[in-house]
């Protein structure tokens, strides 16, 4: 049997697992619990319960940063295609998940913001028509532009992660000649 999400119950024991990590459809496949469309529809109406849940999907982004930093504090390169998987997957929620399309609506990326982004990674800038100021829309929703960013991170870790290996093996060579000697 469902519960009604107004349910005082209900409503803290949904609140408090999605603030500890959990996922909204999987909270409601559960006994017991309200469905996902009542929940949505209870975001629409109610602002209280709309500013709560929003509080805890703060905190669920929070438990998702740990499980990451967990993951890549683990480092076991046996399972590094699973971990790798695990990260990416992870990233792709925190982008969705942070970036609502009401912010998508509400928020304007400026061109100038892109121009800044591009250039910083090396890509050319486009010629812009000459009524087009950094302040102009740039036409990219913000959940694109979180993409986007999250990608770039992960691209840096990967990078960076190989760099490392590199010089462990250059030094484990190094080592090597050297006893050789």
């Amino acid at each position: 049997m469902r519960r009604r999400i107004h349910s005082k119950m209900a409503t803290e024991a949904l609140l408090g697992r999605i603030a500890g990590g959990e996922s909204l459809r999987a909270i409601c496949r559960d006994e017991g619990m309200p469905s996902a469309w009542l929940v949505l529809r209870r975001l629409a109406v109610d602002e209280d319960f709309a500013r709560r849940f929003e509080l805890a999907r703060v905190a669920q982004a929070d438990a998702m940063f740990e499980e990451l930093q967990a993951i890549a504090d683990a480092g076991n390169p046996s399972d590094n295609t699973r971990a790798r998987l695990r990260v990416d997957t992870l990233k792709w929620r925190l982008a969705r998940m942070n970036v609502s399309p009401a912010a998508d609506a509400r928020c304007v990326v400026p061109l100038g913001f892109v121009r800044a982004h591009d250039a910083a990674v090396g890509l050319p800038d486009l010629p812009a028509p000459a009524d087009q100021s950094d302040e102009a829309a740039s036409g990219l929703e913000l959940s694109a532009v979180a993409r986007t960013v999250a990608g770039n991170y992960g691209a840096c870790r990967e990078a960076a992660e190989q760099v490392t290996g590199w010089q462990d093996f250059y030094r484990q060579v190094q080592s090597r000649m050297e006893r050789a000697r």
